[in-house]
């Protein structure tokens, strides 16, 4: 695979055929953002993107040095996680 630059632009892209690329990205499960408060950032999400609550892992259930919560809305997946450290 080659990689051209893009006149005037600054970008790189590829010159080669899409199979010709050494680590294909076919999917992905989710995107995780490390946040200092999970609960709150899932309330964000949700109310900003109308994204649902489909999972939550927490103190609650036996997890006690992060809390970790994923919204889905259509095909994408976000992940919020808190580290408790203390």
């Amino acid at each position: 695979m080659d990689v051209v630059r893009k006149p005037g632009r600054g970008g790189l892209r590829s010159a080669g055929a899409p199979d010709d690329d050494p680590f294909p990205v076919r999917g992905m499960d989710a995107i995780v953002f490390a946040v200092g408060n999970a609960k709150q950032a899932a309330h964000y999400y949700s109310t900003a993107f109308g994204m649902t609550l489909v999972a939550y892992r927490g103190p609650e259930n036996g997890h006690r040095e992060s809390a970790s919560y994923v919204l889905e809305s259509g095909g994408a997946r976000f992940r919020s996680d808190d580290r408790r450290v203390g």
